[in-house]
């Protein structure tokens, strides 16, 4: 009989995942807000050009089998080695011939030959993260995710550490992407550390071509729906890249680097909201849980909506450095928005997978794709990032409308009201400080984001303090989700 594997509470997995992911973001920010300043803006686009490409061949790899081993290992821990090892085998088999033909692509580019070598760098790495998300997924379904979490943070911070460091020294994007690969290859040692203190073990004598076929199968609609997904996330910089070139990659990334930075807090509402949605016996939850989620989110998203749209350039300015006030400053102001459509429209996939609409997902993502490819067809030619950065929040907005749709098919009802109310008031509150106040961007922000916040809580506290209570419990189960961490 093998020793009984540790298991926390749940309070305890969730205060670290989110622990782990708040590290991982402040460090991935760190060296991305460093290289902006060290590289030039065509340096910068090509470390963000290759990282497109891989992470398209990533969606490929990643098929959805991390759910799928969290489902079954969650329901049979004894599973946990043969799962596990099924399911790296599974995604190192398709990500082999992903990785290649992005390898391919960038090769046969018209782009320098620096872009070639960085996006063989950045596959590499990608497929090492691709091996360390899974490690993450086998600790959840565990129910221990300190072990896991503590290695996201070795790995992010090692990333960290080597990126800065190379770039001070004047390495370039090609040290860059070494120390990124680096990186990664530390998180791999880092998480299969991890899982042998959990007692989990690759067993290479368990992998079958019947399962790892099988289990494909299953998850197809899954697996299509987070191709779909991914394309939707990153063929922005693909295409940007084709039509206006490194230079113009890197401003859009700049801004659109702020508006990941912010993810954290919809993977982790997901992650609260997402077990009671699927245990719920009646839509009334359901629909209940994507209403609280979207005004405690919402509230916090409306925040930086406010603030990039009053203040774009010093925002910009006062992070990457003035030369980038201005080729980013449209982008950013056009990306304001894009958090809160980003989090409705994980919410309502979310509930449409909670309620078994798994088609609906689909239907929902194709047709934000489809938005997304046309627009940026049209607009970036003529806009360049700015273009871009429109139409990826418009792309997310049409998600949230049509699996809005979707739901009210189901039977589920959101009310748009109740949860919208909060942040737009929130919003309305926060701009009208930040005009009002004729200080630095820097301190203008803070005193706005503690003045606005402690009033908002106040009067709620006044109006309505189960509903307070309420929010302050939805804060509370945040984290639980194992979100990828992009760089």
């Amino acid at each position: 009989m093998p020793p009984p594997r540790p298991i926390r509470q749940t309070g305890v997995n969730v205060a670290a995942s989110l622990l782990g992911q708040l590290i991982g973001k402040a460090s991935t920010l760190a060296w991305t807000l460093v290289a902006a300043r060290e590289l030039s803006r065509s340096g910068y686009g090509v470390f963000f050009y290759a990282y497109a490409l891989a992470g398209l061949a990533s969606a490929v790899a990643e098929w959805g089998y991390d759910p799928v081993l969290i489902e079954r290992v969650s329901r049979d821990p004894d599973r946990a080695d043969a799962d596990y090892t099924n399911a790296q085998a599974a995604q190192t088999a398709l990500a082999v011939p992903a990785f290649t033909v992005a390898a391919v692509l960038a090769a046969a580019s018209p782009q320098a030959g620096d872009d070639r070598l960085a996006v063989v760098l950045v596959c590499v790495a990608v497929l090492f993260d691709l091996w360390t998300d899974t490690a993450r997924a086998a600790g959840a379904a565990l129910r221990n995710q300190v072990p896991t979490s503590r290695a996201l943070v070795i790995q992010r911070g090692v990333t960290a550490v080597a990126a800065i460091v190379t770039l001070t020294l004047g390495g370039g994007v090609l040290g860059l992407c070494a120390a990124f690969l680096g990186g990664s290859a530390v998180g791999v040692v880092a998480h299969h550390a991890a899982l042998r203190s959990l007692g989990v073990r690759l067993r290479l004598r368990a992998v079958r071509p019947a399962t790892m076929l099988a289990t494909t199968r299953e998850c197809a609609s899954l697996g299509v729906t987070v191709v779909v997904m991914m394309a939707l996330f990153r063929l922005d910089a693909v295409l940007l890249g084709v039509f206006k070139g490194d230079a113009a990659v890197g401003a859009y990334a700049v801004a659109y680097r702020l508006f990941e930075t912010t993810l954290f807090v919809t993977f982790s509402v997901q992650g609260a909201t997402f077990p009671v949605m699927a245990a719920a016996e009646d839509p009334r939850t359901v629909g209940r849980e994507v209403t609280r989620g979207l005004a405690v989110a919402g509230s916090v998203y409306a925040l930086f909506f406010a603030v990039c749209l009053c203040d774009a350039p010093g925002v910009i300015r006062l992070l990457f450095g003035p030369d980038y006030t201005h080729v980013s400053a449209g982008a950013l102001r056009w990306l304001a928005a894009a958090p809160i459509c980003y989090l409705a429209g994980a919410l309502c996939t979310s509930a449409l997978q909670a309620v078994r609409r798994r088609s609906l997902i689909l239907a929902s993502s194709v047709v934000a794709l489809a938005v997304n490819v046309v627009l940026n067809l049209i607009l970036i030619p003529r806009m360049s990032g700015t273009g871009a950065a429109l139409a990826t929040t418009v792309s997310y907005a049409v998600l949230a409308a049509v699996a809005l749709v979707g739901l009210g098919r189901a039977g589920v009802r959101v009310s748009l009201g109740r949860a919208l109310l909060p942040p737009v008031l929130t919003g309305a509150v926060m701009a009208g400080v930040l005009l009002a106040l004729p200080l630095p961007t820097a301190a203008d922000v803070a005193v706005a984001t503690v003045a606005v916040a402690g009033l908002g809580l106040g009067v709620l506290a006044w109006r309505d303090p189960n509903r307070l209570r309420r929010g302050l419990s939805l804060i509370g189960r945040m984290g639980g989700s194992i979100p990828r961490e992009v760089p």
